[in-house]
């Protein structure tokens, strides 16, 4: 239930973050909205470190794998606050939205990750079904073995 709960305020602030996202871009530049993005969520994440301690990191990984996400992040946001400024939000959103249904055939198809058939057709399947109706009720309890 717990899981439900983070998926729907998950969803709840995404649309947020582009409706703010769009104001935002529309008086200020896509750089200091990515600025703003990394600076203003440094405090929560903070809090967040204090509240459950800092985990055992191996620093000659991390440190690598943290600054290539930093830039990809600056880069990706970036872009993404331009996309705001110049095209409507109906128009934005949908894209950034289907990121995960883009990312299962190049994983599969990268070799990065192996899934089995019956899995990717079935998440395939549950992204499709929200528009088939009933259909969605047999896919969720249809388990594949």
């Amino acid at each position: 239930m717990y899981g439900y709960l983070l998926a729907i305020l998950t969803g709840i602030f995404f649309g947020l973050q582009g409706t703010y996202g769009k104001v935002i871009s529309a008086k200020y530049s896509a750089r200091f909205a990515t600025w703003a993005t990394f600076t203003f969520s440094l405090p929560f994440v903070l809090v967040f470190l204090w509240y459950s301690g800092i985990p055992p990191i191996v620093w000659k990984d991390f440190l690598p794998a943290t600054l290539v996400s930093f830039i990809i992040n600056i880069f990706a946001w970036n872009l993404f606050y331009r996309a705001l400024k110049v095209s409507p939000l109906s128009n934005t959103m949908p894209f950034t939205a289907f990121t995960p249904l883009f990312l299962i055939p190049v994983l599969l198809f990268s070799g990065w990750e192996r899934y089995q058939t019956s899995k990717v057709s079935l998440a395939f399947f549950l992204l499709f079904s929200e528009h088939m109706g009933s259909t969605c009720k047999v896919a969720i309890c249809w388990n594949p073995s």
